[in-house]
C-alpha cells in the first residue's frame, strides 16, 4: 500500500487530491496516510520540510511543490509556453531542469507532476481564459497542446506512467483489468442531428420537403406539422437509417449510444420581432433566411417515427443519450433538455453539448446543479473533445472528474473524453475523398489505445452513413473484432470507472 503525505495548504492540498484520484484510479494504487499501513511513501511539498520524522524509513518519491506555484493558481495566471520544463521527453509546466535526485532512499524528481497535471486534468486554461472562437467555446488554437502539436498525446496519461516505474514492484501496479478482459476498448457514439433532410435525396423529394416547409412557414398552423408528417411517409429519407447501423453493430458484437436532439428550433428571442411563430423549425431558417449559424434537429422527438426509431434503439441494447441543443446550455437551459427527452425514453445517463458548444463552467455548474433532482441528474458528459481535430482535450484518454475552480473541489459528474470525431475529418459531402485521411488518424490511436491497454471513444454521425462514410465506421468494426477489442455505448465505461473511482481514487 502505498503512503500519502501531503505538506501544503489546505488550497493545494484539494488540488493535489483530484489528481491523485485521478492516477489512483486508472492504475488501481491503494492509497493510505498511516505509515504503520505502507511500505512507500508519496510526499508532496516543498523538499526542504520532507524530513526524516516524516518521511519514515521505507522510501519513496518526493515530488516538489514550487513556492510560487499556488500563486499562480490562485491569481488565474495564463502559462506562458515558453516557460515550460523539459524532463524525460515530455513538457512539465512547474518544476526546474536536472535529473532525478537520490537522498538515501529517497528520489527528489525536479518537476512538479501534480500541479502540471492540474493545470490540464482541471480544465484549468480553459477556465481563465475569456477568449471564444465563432461558436463561443474555447478555442482549440489557445489549448497548449495544440500550440505544442502534442494534442494526440495524452500528456496527463504520460505524466503518470512516468512515475509508476520509479515506484517499487511489491505493490503490483498496473492498469487495470477492462470490462470484460479486453486488450482494449472502443466507447461508439453517434450524434443524431438530422433525421428527414437528405443531402443525397432526390430533387422531387428535395422539392417536396421545400413546399411542406415553406407552408409551414407561412401558415404556422399546427396542422402543417400532419401535411409535413404524411409527405415525410410517402418519400425515403436517407438519413433515416439507424435501424441499419444498429443492425451493423449487433453484428459485429457491438454497442452503441445514440445521442438525440430534444430542441428542434431557434430561442423565440432570437427571432426577428413579430417574423414566425415559436412552431417554427430551424430548417426553415437554412433553406429561406441562413440568418442562424446553430443547427439543431430536423426531427420532433413525439413524431411517431421518431419515438419508433428510439424504442427499436433500446431494444437492441442500444443507449439513448443526450444531444443538448445548440443553443441550451450558454442560456442554461440544459435542465430543460432532459426534462424534454426524458419524457419520451427511459432515464438518459449521459450528454453530450451539440457542435461541441459550451463553456466548463456553465456545464458543469449545471450540470452539479441538476444533481438534487434525480429526474434530471445524468451520472455522465462526454463533450470534451477538441473542436476540430482528435485528441485529448484535458490530456487523459480515461475518464475523470473536472474541477470547479470557484469553489475549490471537484464535480461530481463524471466527464469522459472524447478523442475521435469523423466530421473533423470529413466536412464535406465527398467521403470518398476524404475516408483515407480520416482512417489514418483514427488507426493511429486505435494503435496507441490497443498498445496502452487503455480506452478511445469515437463519434460519429448517422448522416455520413448514407453519404458514403460508412466506409470508415466498417473499418473501425474489423479492427475490434481482427484485435479482440471491446465496443461498447459510453454508459459502460461510465458505471465501470465510477465503480473503479469509488474503490480506488484518493
Amino acid at each position: 500500500m502505498l503512503r500519502l503525505v501531503l505538506r501544503t495548504s489546505p488550497y493545494m492540498e484539494a488540488r493535489a487530491r483530484f489528481v491523485l484520484e485521478a492516477l489512483c484510479t486508472q492504475y488501481r494504487i491503494p492509497l493510505t496516510e498511516q505509515a504503520d499501513n505502507a511500505t512507500f511513501t508519496l510526499y508532496y511539498g516543498d523538499p526542504a520540510q520532507a524530513t526524516d520524522d516524516v518521511l519514515g524509513h521505507d522510501g519513496g518519491i518526493i515530488i516538489p511543490l514550487q513556492a510560487n506555484t499556488e500563486a499562480f493558481f490562485r491569481e488565474h495566471r495564463r502559462f506562458d509556453p515558453v516557460s515550460a520544463i523539459e524532463w524525460g521527453s515530455l513538457r512539465y509546466l512547474f518544476g526546474t531542469s536536472g535529473t532525478v535526485e537520490q537522498r538515501g532512499r529517497w528520489s527528489v524528481l525536479p518537476v512538479d507532476l501534480i500541479a502540471s497535471a492540474f493545470f490540464f486534468l482541471s480544465a484549468y486554461q480553459e477556465w481563465v481564459s475569456d477568449d471564444a472562437d465563432e461558436h463561443g467555446r474555447f478555442p482549440a488554437k489557445e489549448m497548449l497542446q495544440v500550440q505544442w502539436g502534442i494534442e494526440q498525446i495524452p500528456l496527463v496519461d504520460r505524466y503518470f506512467a512516468a512515475l509508476i516505474p520509479l515506484l517499487p514492484a511489491s505493490l503490483n501496479i498496473t492498469l487495470a483489468p477492462l470490462i470484460g478482459y479486453a486488450p482494449f476498448m472502443v466507447a461508439l457514439s453517434h450524434d443524431i442531428d438530422y433525421l428527414y433532410r437528405g443531402h443525397g435525396s432526390t430533387p422531387i423529394i428535395q422539392a417536396l420537403q421545400v413546399a411542406a416547409w415553406a407552408r409551414s412557414w407561412l401558415t404556422g398552423k399546427a396542422a402543417s406539422e400532419k401535411v409535413i408528417t404524411t409527405l415525410r411517409g410517402f418519400t425515403q429519407y436517407p438519413y433515416f437509417n439507424l435501424d441499419q447501423i444498429a443492425h451493423q453493430e449487433l453484428e459485429a458484437g457491438v454497442r452503441a449510444t445514440y445521442y438525440f436532439l430534444p430542441q428542434y428550433g431557434v430561442p423565440q428571442r432570437l427571432l426577428q420581432p413579430g417574423a414566425i411563430n415559436s412552431d417554427w423549425r430551424y430548417d426553415d431558417f437554412q433553406l429561406l433566411t441562413k440568418r442562424h449559424r446553430g443547427v439543431d434537429a430536423d426531427y420532433h422527438l413525439e413524431d411517431a417515427r421518431v419515438m419508433r426509431a428510439l424504442y427499436s434503439l433500446e431494444a437492441q441494447g442500444m443507449e439513448i443519450g443526450l444531444h443538448s441543443g445548440y443553443y441550451s446550455i450558454m442560456d442554461g437551459l440544459l435542465a430543460e433538455d432532459v426534462a424534454r427527452l426524458s419524457q419520451v425514453t427511459p432515464p438518459i445517463q449521459g450528454m453530450r453539448a451539440h457542435y461541441l458548444r459550451f463553456r466548463v463552467q456553465s456545464l458543469y455548474q449545471q450540470l452539479n446543479s441538476m444533481l438534487a433532482d434525480e429526474a434530471l441528474s445524468l451520472l455522465y458528459d462526454h463533450s470534451m473533445g477538441i473542436p476540430g481535430c482528435a485528441g485529448y482535450r484535458t490530456g487523459t484518454a480515461y475518464p475523470h472528474r473536472l474541477f470547479d475552480h470557484d469553489v475549490g473541489q471537484p464535480f461530481e459528474t463524471l466527464s469522459i473524453p472524447l478523442h475521435f470525431m469523423e466530421t473533423w475529418y470529413i466536412p464535406s459531402f465527398k467521403p470518398a475523398e476524404e475516408v483515407e485521411g480520416a482512417w489514418d488518424v483514427l488507426l493511429s490511436m486505435l494503435e496507441a489505445t490497443r498498445q496502452s491497454t487503455g480506452i478511445l471513444t469515437v463519434l460519429t454521425h448517422n448522416w455520413l452513413f448514407s453519404e458514403g462514410g460508412v466506409v470508415l465506421y466498417t473499418r473501425l468494426l474489423d479492427y475490434l473484432h481482427q484485435h479482440a477489442g471491446r465496443g461498447i455505448a459510453v454508459k459502460d465505461i461510465a458505471g465501470w470507472w465510477k465503480r473503479r473511482q469509488d474503490s480506488y481514487g484518493a
